[in-house]
């Protein structure tokens, strides 16, 4: 969805006062900047990759949002632990200075056995042990999600598994997701089958100028 798209989404949440919004996949802080000032509503935004916290925090300071806005240093998944997260290099100059001119780009990711096609190769990246933690253990069953964004590289579907019990008991409004089976473990197999996992618990999907309660672009 276009930024534009986005906000007006967004805009109707703003009645959900004791809601939350979960942003899993920081990046540089943007998203969660647009949640928070598009909504009004506390946000939780999830980002795994060392070299972009500082960078997060400073932009979530200029834009005055830290007291609505919190940072969690975690990967989020369908376990609790730990797990190597491969830092790629970032292509520009302006991403290069956002993260320290270390690793760390837009395509970092939990290591897979089955590594996606088309990545750089390991001795290209540099790889680092982050926490991995699950939804359903961070969030109070009381709470209400009005809105959760999942971009997770690959990730995506796992995250909402470790989200089971919350999106079972509707406590889940809408859902936008990252959709790249080549990305995901079992790729279209596995792809397919969250899907229908999904729309057991309830959730469709829709375009994304649809107001359902999937987005999948």
């Amino acid at each position: 969805c276009g930024g534009r798209t986005m906000r007006s989404q967004l805009l109707g949440f703003r009645n959900q006062k004791n809601d939350l919004v979960i942003d899993v996949g920081s990046l540089d802080g943007s998203d969660a900047i647009l949640f928070a000032q598009a909504t009004k509503l506390r946000v939780w935004t999830f980002e795994p990759s060392p070299s972009k916290h500082a960078g997060i925090r400073e932009k979530l300071a200029r834009a005055a949002v830290t007291d609505t806005v919190t940072l969690y240093p975690f990967a989020i998944s369908n376990r609790t632990g730990e797990a190597t997260l491969e830092l790629l290099r970032a292509s520009g100059a302006k991403a290069r200075r956002f993260m320290g001119n270390g690793f760390g780009s837009s395509g970092d990711l939990l290591t897979q056995v089955e590594r996606p096609v088309g990545l750089p190769p390991g001795n290209a990246t540099e790889l680092v042990r982050v926490p991995v933690r699950r939804l359903d253990d961070l969030v109070n069953i009381s709470e209400r999600i009005a809105f959760l964004k999942v971009d997770a590289q690959g990730q995506d579907l796992l995250v909402l598994r470790g989200a089971e019990r919350l999106l079972a008991n509707q406590r889940v409004g809408t859902l936008k997701i990252e959709f790249s089976p080549f990305l995901m473990p079992g790729r279209t197999t596995g792809a397919l089958a969250g899907l229908r996992w999904l729309e057991q618990l309830g959730y469709r999907c829709a375009p994304c100028h649809a107001s359902r309660a999937i987005f999948v672009d």
